[in-house]
């Protein structure tokens, strides 16, 4: 079962902020293979919803 995932404006903004503070802090490589990371993990949890825990912060959000 997966799930949609919409990146907003705001997530696909940070993710370049980090790629160019990395990429400027250790090299364009290292910048890279973070925000692929990042971007596995969202894969991960699109196609298991229920595997991440919950984060009493977003309780009662949509």
């Amino acid at each position: 079962m997966g799930i949609k995932i919409d990146w907003s404006e705001l997530s696909s903004k940070q993710l370049i902020d980090i790629y160019n503070y990395y990429s400027l802090k250790a090299s364009p490589r290292i910048a890279k293979k973070i925000i692929n990371r990042i971007i596995d993990r969202v894969e991960v949890l699109r196609k298991n919803p229920l595997s991440g825990s919950k984060e009493k912060l977003l309780e009662g959000m949509p």
